[in-house]
């Protein structure tokens, strides 16, 4: 029973030290877009005003 209880710490431990490695990834590749983070909330980019009238023709926008 011991030995259960450890193994799923053990495992619990591993888990979680592989979610903060993502986490830290993507702290890092959103460092790049040089986003101005001294003002909460962030503010998206500014986009350019839709000129299409025709919702057919409309190309998906950038993710934020």
């Amino acid at each position: 029973m011991k030995t259960k209880i450890l193994f799923m710490a053990l495992i619990g431990a591993i888990i979680t030290c592989n979610a903060q490695n993502k986490q830290s990834d993507n702290m890092a590749s959103t460092s790049k877009a040089n986003i101005d983070r001294s003002t909460l909330p962030i503010q998206p980019p500014p986009r350019e005003p839709v000129t299409i009238m025709d919702a057919r023709d409309v190309e998906k926008p950038e993710t934020f």
